[in-house]
């Protein structure tokens, strides 16, 4: 199963495609006015079986704006993706410096990850697919 998630947002979206097989295949995060060319991109370069959209912030306006295009959405519970994309974000980004002896939950990325925040979704659905 290959699945492309958006985490929604009002300015810009995380975007992730992870397969069941092969794990995370692309994730990043883009501005909201690209996210239509963004996900046809990954549509073209892969054989997406869902494409999940998370139900808080944003998603009504992402949803509808998929939806004119002919996409089908299936909206998903993003209920502490954002908590656990930060830890995962510094999983992949530790800190360096002085930065090592503070706590990770008293730090902010230095980026965005809200494409994180997707891969989570896309991960806990493939596993709630599974059972």
């Amino acid at each position: 199963m290959i699945v492309l998630s958006i985490d929604p947002g009002r300015k810009k979206c995380g975007l992730a495609v992870v397969s069941s097989e092969k794990g995370v295949l692309r994730h990043k995060v883009v501005p909201i006015d690209g996210l239509i060319g963004c996900c046809q991109e990954a549509l073209n370069d892969f054989s997406i079986d869902f494409i999940i959209l998370g139900g808080s912030t944003g998603s009504d306006n992402v949803r509808k704006m998929l939806e004119s295009i002919g996409l089908k959405v299936v909206i998903v519970d993003e209920s502490h993706s954002t908590e656990r994309a930060k830890d995962r974000f510094f999983a992949d980004h530790p800190p360096s410096g002085w930065k090592r002896i503070l706590p990770i939950g008293l730090q902010t990325p230095s980026q965005s990850y809200d494409d994180y925040a997707a891969v989570i979704m896309a991960e806990d659905f493939i596993l709630r697919g599974k059972q």
